[in-house]
C-alpha cells in the first residue's frame, strides 16, 4: 500500500483516487487502514498546505493542485468517492458528474447527504455501483482490484 499526496508524482500499479468530503470522519484514513496489506497505490487529493492556497485560477499552487486532481481522476484505476452528509461536497459532486460514465466509480452516500436523490438517480442510469458502509467501499475496491490478478 502506498499514499501519494496531492502534488506528489503518479506512480505505475492500481490505483485508487480517493474522491470526496473532507468535512467529518476522516473516511480516506479509515479506507486506506481496511486495505493496506494489498499493493494500491491510493490517490490523496488533501495535501498539507491546501488551506493557505489562494482559491484562485491565476494561483499557480492552486492550478498545480487541481491539474493534479483531474489528472489523478483520470488515470485512476478507480475512483472510490464518499459523500459525507456533513458537507455540500460540490467539488465532489463535480467530479462526480465528469466520471459518471467512466465505469470507475465506487460510490459511498448516506441517506443523510442533502442531494442522495440526485446521486441515487444518476448511480441507477449509468449503473455505478453504490455501496452502504466504508467497509462496503473496501469490499468494493478489493473486488475490482482483485480482477486484474493482484493479490
Amino acid at each position: 500500500m502506498k499514499i501519494i499526496k496531492a502534488r506528489g508524482p503518479f506512480e505505475e500499479g492500481f490505483s485508487v483516487f480517493l474522491s470526496g468530503s473532507v468535512a467529518g470522519d476522516d473516511w480516506r484514513a479509515g479506507l486506506v487502514n481496511r486495505l493496506k496489506e494489498h499493493d494500491i497505490i491510493f490517490l490523496d487529493p488533501r495535501s498539507d498546505d491546501y488551506s493557505s492556497l489562494k482559491m484562485t485560477a491565476d494561483d499557480p499552487t492552486f492550478r498545480e493542485q487541481v491539474e493534479w486532481e483531474v489528472n489523478g481522476l483520470e488515470q485512476a484505476s478507480l475512483i472510490a468517492m464518499y459523500f459525507n452528509h456533513d458537507s455540500a461536497a460540490p467539488i465532489t459532486l463535480l467530479e462526480f458528474g465528469l466520471f459518471a460514465r467512466s465505469g470507475r466509480l465506487i460510490v459511498r452516500c448516506p441517506k443523510e447527504y442533502k442531494h442522495k436523490a440526485h446521486v441515487d438517480a444518476l448511480c441507477i442510469r449509468f449503473g455505478i455501483e453504490q455501496v452502504g458502509t466504508l467497509d462496503e467501499l473496501a469490499s468494493g475496491i478489493l473486488t475490482r482490484y482483485s480482477k486484474t490478478g493482484r493479490k
